[in-house]
């Protein structure tokens, strides 16, 4: 278990210090992010302010131009019609020609005059925008520089806060390792349960060849909500046992080994049948191998010792015939019968 702080030992830490110093750090970063919200709020508004005055210049230049070309088509049709009226009608032919041709280059003038006063007001327009356009990336340079700098102080500051916490930590981890390894560890004795007896919390008892822990003081028997097992009483493994040649009239089990026609089986289940045949229940362990190769024929041994004269063969001297068995018996000499 974990060393148990008292509210003197957190009062002398430097938590309280530690605390405060990330609530400051933290009144600064907002501080930080309302100023850079605020530079933000400034330069849209005077990109706004820019983008209107840029308008304001083109709906002028449109009024300029609007105004000035209905005026001069205006000026140039009052003219025809005040000249028309004073002279005499036999002219009308001739001076109709000459008043179009007239009126075509007075056309061709004026629209000159309408197009370089639209290039200049273009050119002007133009320029006004570059330098429009200048201040405005002067201003996201500046802004771009701001966020870099404002970037750079806030990594710094974080890795400096991280150096902070992992020194202190690591501070801390020491002290508890130390505490640790001056503390010797020791596992609680077992004991045997006995009924009508109270168990408190974490104490270990031995029930029926199992190991049980207590969860709270309890009066319960192992094996209940109050209890864990720490370790389950096991049981002994089954192991092949060896039976001999096979006998059909003997019953055997799984595990069982056998000897049939010069091989070795193992019952894979109870009543496994008979060996060999399909669907049984043996697996076959080993085999009896081939007739090997004949050897080479040895030298030949020498000439045994005769033996002793032997026994004159019985003489049969007549056959009884058993006819109820349709059997035939060899008499011998001296009276007796061969019944095998």
């Amino acid at each position: 278990m974990g060393e148990i702080l008292t509210v003197e030992d957190i009062r002398r830490s430097s938590w309280r210090e530690d605390l405060e110093e990330r609530q400051n750090y933290e009144d600064a970063r907002r501080k930080r992010e309302l100023a850079k919200e605020h530079e933000q709020q400034q330069a849209r508004k005077a990109r706004e302010a820019e983008t209107a005055s840029a308008d304001w210049y083109a709906a002028i230049d449109t009024r300029i131009r609007t105004h000035f070309k209905d005026w001069a088509w205006a000026a140039i049709d009052e003219r025809i019609q005040q000249w028309w009226k004073l002279h005499s009608e036999p002219l009308k032919d001739g001076i109709g020609g000459a008043m179009g041709t007239i009126g075509r280059d007075v056309r061709a003038e004026f629209k000159r005059a309408i197009e370089e006063q639209q290039r200049s007001f273009e050119t002007k327009l133009a320029e006004q925008r570059d330098r429009h356009d200048d201040r405005i990336e002067a201003s996201l340079a500046r802004e771009r520089a701001a966020v870099g700098e404002a970037q750079t102080q806030l990594r710094e500051e974080v890795k400096r806060g991280i150096a902070e916490l992992c020194d202190a930590f690591g501070a801390r981890l020491a002290e508890q390792k130390e505490h640790f390894l001056s503390v010797p560890g020791k596992l609680p004795v077992a004991k045997l349960w006995q009924p009508e007896s109270v168990t408190y919390e974490a104490q270990v008892v031995c029930h029926d060849g199992s190991l049980w822990q207590a969860c709270k003081d309890t009066a319960q028997a192992p094996g209940g909500s109050n209890w864990v097992c720490v370790a389950r009483a096991g049981h002994d493994a089954p192991t092949p046992k060896i039976r001999g040649a096979y006998d059909a009239r003997k019953i055997y089990g799984r595990l069982d080994i056998i000897e049939c026609d010069g091989a070795s089986y193992l019952a894979r289940r109870d009543a496994p049948g008979v060996p060999g045949f399909p669907g049984d229940g043996w697996q076959l362990l080993c085999r009896s191998g081939s007739r090997g190769p004949a050897g080479e024929i040895g030298p030949r041994g020498r000439k045994g010792e005769r033996g002793a004269r032997g026994e004159d063969a019985p003489e049969i001297t007549s056959w009884h015939l058993e006819r109820e068995t349709y059997r035939v018996f060899p008499v011998f000499a001296d009276g007796k019968m061969d019944l095998n």
